[in-house]
């Protein structure tokens, strides 16, 4: 349904917040075990842990592909971002996951490199999350409205490109470090 002013409103299901509120959600114990499939507004509201990837897109030079976040995302938006990512789906693997939210945010694909596990918890947010670098200079697309812009930053500036731009807390705090301990792109072939 479109307002007076011609724009969507919570009601229409092509709305990509209202479809992504919709999206069903493994609410999980710390060691990863499924309690209940509920949805992802229910999974925000009540600060459910739940289980989510992170992939960071690297070239093979060494920069990191950075993007901002869509201005309609339910967390952090308008932010830039380090990772591409999202939550799992229910019953999903780790990597199928990471390959998946790879093609919806960035239209890539690519070898994912195992980067682990790691807990995320914060006032309003429980994350159980897997770590994935991907080496690769696209091709990309940006077609599903996720992501607004793009840039790449060589990796012995990030630190500084976090600093000075708002960046989601669970990437700045759980994936920046991990970045700036990895061996060179080129060291992966």
């Amino acid at each position: 349904m479109n307002d007076s002013a011609g724009q969507s409103t919570p009601s229409d299901p092509r709305d990509p917040a209202l479809k992504a509120a919709q999206q069903l959600v493994e609410h999980v114990a710390t060691d990863g075990r499924v309690i209940e499939i509920v949805t992802r507004a229910k999974v925000r509201d009540r600060a459910l842990r739940h289980r989510s990837v992170y992939i960071v897109v690297e070239s093979p030079a060494g920069s990191i592909l950075v993007h901002k976040r869509a201005d309609w995302k339910d967390v952090h938006p308008g932010a830039w971002d380090i990772a591409f990512g999202g939550i799992c789906d229910p019953g999903e693997s780790w990597e199928t996951a990471g390959a998946r939210e790879l093609m919806e945010e960035a239209g890539a694909t690519a070898s994912l490199v195992d980067c682990g596990p790691f807990t995320y918890e914060a006032p309003g947010v429980a994350v159980l999350g897997w770590l994935f670098r991907a080496v690769t200079t696209g091709p990309f697309a940006f077609n599903d409205g996720e992501v607004t812009a793009t840039q790449w930053v060589p990796r012995d500036e990030l630190g500084a490109f976090v600093a000075a731009n708002p960046i989601p807390e669970d990437s700045a705090v759980m994936v920046l470090p991990q970045i700036l301990d990895w061996e060179d792109a080129t060291d992966l072939g």
